[in-house]
């Protein structure tokens, strides 16, 4: 019964808002992109994608940014290049209940376009509730004719049902991209519907070649090889890691 209620609000929400928007009574802002990165702060290439996606958009003018933070208080206010040119507003959305889902149909209905940063939560892996979650403010910003796109993501070979069945139900108008060809492979396998093959985001970052420790690290590599070595780079997943009993080196 609960449900059916927040189901049918949400409804009407989403019904007025489009008559607004109809009407030309609730003007987007005009060069504007709201953002929802993949998680707070924490991780480096949650991080690394969240920052060359404002400054991609700022570097294009945008004249107006939202970004969304998962808790009660804003993240993200040192990311991005400062510009004159562009407003940035962040906004904190604490995903939880139906009042939250009516601040963001309100909050997106503001914008042109809405852009998720997919990454590697959509397949469920981590928390497939957390997955749910994310894909249902897709849908919602999809639904007040907000122009939608979910940014490069992963997806392993082992989806949740669940996950599944949101991407399934995601309108054809969400633009889709996946940011490998194996992904794309296993979308297509388990989704009939288009999706985009990009490359990750963070391969716009611009590298920091006069940092210290970059120098450092080239000189070291520079004196291996001029010692006959080959010198390679592991990124290592502390979560497969931590599945391993013996870490030592001859072993990993």
């Amino acid at each position: 019964m609960k449900k059916n209620i927040i189901d049918i609000l949400l409804l009407i929400s989403i019904y007025i808002l489009r008559f607004f928007d109809l009407i030309k009574l609730n003007c987007k802002n005009k060069s504007s992109v709201l953002i929802l990165p993949p998680a707070d702060p924490g991780s480096l290439g949650d991080e690394a994608m969240v920052k060359v996606t404002m400054d991609n958009f700022i570097k294009k003018d945008i004249k107006i940014i939202g970004i969304i933070s998962y808790g009660t208080t804003p993240q993200w206010t040192s990311f991005g290049r400062k510009n004159n040119n562009t407003k940035i507003y962040y906004y904190p959305v604490n995903f939880n209940n139906i009042k939250t889902c009516l601040i963001f149909l309100w909050i997106a209905s503001r914008y042109e376009r809405f852009y998720f940063i997919g990454a590697d939560v959509l397949d469920g892996f981590y928390l497939e509730q957390e997955t749910i979650k994310r894909l249902k403010y897709v849908a919602l910003a999809d639904s007040i004719k907000v122009k939608t796109t979910v940014l490069g993501f992963s997806f392993n070979k082992e989806p949740t049902t669940a996950s599944v069945k949101a991407l399934t139900e995601l309108s054809k108008n969400v633009r889709l991209c996946a940011r490998d060809s194996i992904s794309r492979e296993r979308l297509i396998q388990h989704i009939s519907r288009p999706f985009e093959l990009v490359a990750d985001l963070a391969f716009l970052l611009q590298p920091i070649g006069d940092a210290k420790y970059v120098f450092d690290i080239s000189q070291w590599i520079k004196q291996e090889k001029s010692n006959g070595r080959i010198v390679f780079g592991i990124n290592a997943n502390y979560l497969f890691i931590d599945k391993i009993e013996d870490k030592s080196i001859d072993k990993l």
